[in-house]
């Protein structure tokens, strides 16, 4: 029984640990804050894209329609908490994943 307590624990923090983080309400908006933060950290700015993602104009649906042409098996809400544990275990990342596409 204790075991179960601490794996709903352990499940849970790992759930809401993204949203609390970044201070929105679902994984998928906190990926593209995370997303925005990572790959546009040290570049000069004034991008109206990044500006959008950063302020939270999209609310993750942006992120959750790329979650889902990524994974399409995967509900676009685990997909984001999956995406968002990658970009904090690699932020290099998003900068190589956005000048990737750029080019």
């Amino acid at each position: 029984m204790k075991i179960l307590i601490v794996v709903l624990l352990v499940t849970a923090a790992a759930y809401f640990y993204p949203q609390l983080n970044e201070g929105v309400s679902s994984p998928c908006g906190a990926v593209e804050k995370r997303f925005v933060r990572d790959a546009f950290a040290g570049s000069d700015g004034g991008d109206i894209f990044a500006a959008l993602l950063s302020s939270g104009a999209t609310n993750g649906a942006l992120a959750a329609a790329m979650i889902k042409s990524a994974y399409p098996n995967l509900p676009a809400t685990l997909g984001c908490l999956r995406t968002y544990y990658e970009l904090m275990a690699d932020p290099d990342l998003a900068r190589t994943t956005f000048d990737s596409k750029s080019k």
